[in-house]
């Protein structure tokens, strides 16, 4: 560990009780203590499997064992290993580097292996993996079974697409538009067992939600999948894209994708892929008892939360609005806190269904919005005096023109204009002040809702901001540097599925480097790892007409570090070869 140089940070304050920023450091204190010394940890700590790998056969009864178990900024407060039944305290055999090892005699057939620890501030993690032991297993003879279905190559053709829509016409206003997912949802299947077998990758929890992406494809368009929609970037006069996507909570892999057609609203795409979703996500994870989902409300339905009854818990937010007696609640009626916000929790059918329901408070959230608010109207009072201002005649009375800009506006509600002596006097009325009074009672809060009665408010609170992981995985898809699906440049419904692939691929790619990295005590976002890497070269030096080199550029501590760890040695031997 490096000592930290001298600093502009004045380091942390006399007492720790008191909140301070973790990258305050005392030019005298090594860099490791001051993320010890971090007062608020809200990570769960790290729980891996080393060995053996997820899903294994082997023919030893005696196996070994190696985990990991550690937490960046506290210490664990309790960590066990359970063998099928049998649970053990192994907090104290765990090395001050967080790794645990032991030999375990196994049953015949399956063993279930499941791996918990909770750091000192209530956060936990745990991982379960399945280990079959067959003392007549030969991993020599192994022989990789058949796939399913069509060959791998087997991908359908622009003309076989359109061919199918003329036989059945009504594949055109169908959510995927007749496209056939068989070929890629078999990689993507293969690759999901490849990284639970390499990286440990274990999913109780999933993140739900749809974006689009819009193009620059004009009419006539040969492509269904692009319509014009509703766009999440603004571009509403473009035809745009949808993508469903399913990612895991820890690290943000995608775990399931759809594309459909770019008109379709978010709860009528997950009515349509509800159920291949969750049939690929149990085949992925069928040993996983407790799977949670968590949506956005855009995807709300009685018909939608009837499907994953029975085979998935979820958890969601709801349009407060809907539930006026609960902002009505006054707020010493919030009987919990959990981090930055209060919560009331009650029980109440929502579309049929009893649920948990967490009314959260967030003063901050609350300040926010207020500032908006006012900034919004003030806005909007620039525009009315500015537009009033531009007419050649002075206008006797309200024009038209400011009567349409104040209906435009989403701040229209809270406005009120006349005209006096030709100039605009703003003023509030009775149902303007009321407006007004009715938004701020929404000021801070959120709901919170989950499947069942038996669900905590924090967990449920916890859970539903981890939303941003799928977010974030949005912003990386779209990011101009890293993955840049925008713009699409295809305009066929085959080559867009196959270009979306890609860019899956891409994102699955750079979370594993990300995950790599932080497993490895480097810890850096998508964005860091490609300026890092960009900085290496290929150079060639000529010597003469006849003699040449070819060298990578001189390497940093970190560039050697991230070279070794994702093996980058045999690349560098194949394009220096000379």
């Amino acid at each position: 560990m490096l000592e930290a140089p001298r600093l502009l940070h004045p380091g942390p304050p006399a007492h720790w009780s008191e909140a301070y920023y973790s990258g305050q450091i005392k030019k005298n204190r090594p860099l490791q203590q001051d993320f010890f010394l971090r007062p608020n940890d809200a990570q769960a700590p790290w729980v891996y499997y080393v060995e053996p790998p997820a899903s294994c056969t082997v023919n030893k009864q005696h196996l070994v064992v190696t985990t990991i178990n550690a937490d960046k900024y506290s210490e664990l407060a309790a960590a066990t290993f359970t063998l099928n039944t049998h649970t053990n305290d192994i907090r104290e055999r765990i090395s001050t580097t967080g790794f645990y090892r032991d030999t375990w005699e196994l049953n015949s057939g399956s063993n279930v292996l499941h791996l918990f620890s909770m750091d000192t501030e209530g956060n936990a993690a745990e991982r379960t993996i399945e280990v079959i032991y067959d003392p007549e297993y030969d991993p020599s003879g192994y022989v990789s079974p058949e796939p399913e279905g069509p060959p791998a190559d087997d991908v359908i053709s622009e003309q076989e697409l359109r061919e199918r829509r003329k036989e059945t016409p009504e594949l055109e206003k169908e959510l995927f538009v007749g496209l056939d997912d068989t070929v890629f949802v078999r990689i993507g299947n293969q690759l999901t067992e490849k990284l639970k077998q390499n990286f440990g990758l274990f999913a109780h929890t999933l993140l739900y939600d749809t974006t689009n992406f819009f193009t620059y494809i004009e009419a006539p368009a040969r492509a269904k999948l692009a319509n014009t929609g509703h766009n999440k970037d603004a571009h509403h006069h473009l035809r745009q894209v949808g993508l469903a996507l399913c990612v895991d909570k820890q690290w943000g892999i995608p775990l399931f994708y759809r594309l459909y057609r770019g008109n379709v609203q978010d709860a009528k795409t997950f009515s349509g892929v509800v159920t291949e979703l969750v049939a690929a996500i149990r085949k992925g994870f069928e040993h996983v008892d407790e799977l949670v989902l968590v949506l956005d409300k855009g995807n709300n339905s009685e018909d939608n939360f009837e499907a994953l009854k029975g085979k998935l818990n979820w958890i969601g937010s709801l349009v407060p609005t809907h539930h006026k007696d609960l902002l009505e609640l006054p707020l010493d009626h919030y009987e919990g806190n959990w981090t930055d916000c209060r919560y009331h929790r009650l029980v109440r059918t929502v579309m049929g269904i009893e649920c948990t329901l967490v009314l959260t408070y967030n003063e901050k959230l609350a300040r926010k919005q207020q500032h908006s608010l006012e900034n919004g109207i003030k806005k909007l009072k620039k525009q009315i005096r500015q537009k009033w201002t531009g007419y050649k005649n002075a206008p006797k009375s309200e024009p038209a023109g400011i009567t349409s800009l104040i209906k435009q506006s989403r701040y229209g509600n809270y406005v009120d204009v006349t005209c006096e002596h030709a100039e605009p006097v703003f003023y509030q009325t009775e149902q303007t002040k009321n407006a007004i009074a009715e938004q701020r009672k929404r000021f801070g809060k959120n709901l919170l809702f989950a499947n069942g009665d038996q669900a905590q408010a924090p967990w449920i609170i916890e859970m539903y901001r981890s939303k941003d992981r799928i977010e974030d995985g949005f912003k990386l898809l779209k990011h101009p540097e890293l993955i840049r699906w925008r713009p699409c440049r295809h305009w066929t419904d085959t080559k867009i599925r196959a270009f979306a692939f890609c860019c899956i691929m891409a994102m699955v790619i750079i979370r594993v480097m990300e995950r790599m990295t932080a497993m490895a005590g480097l810890p850096m976002s998508p964005r860091i790892i490609k300026e890092e890497l960009d900085d290496l070269k290929e150079v060639i030096m000529l010597y003469d007409d006849k003699h040449a080199d070819s060298k990578i550029t001189q390497r940093s501590t970190v560039q050697q570090r991230l070279w070794e760890l994702f093996g980058l040695s045999a690349i560098e031997e194949q394009i220096t070869l000379h």
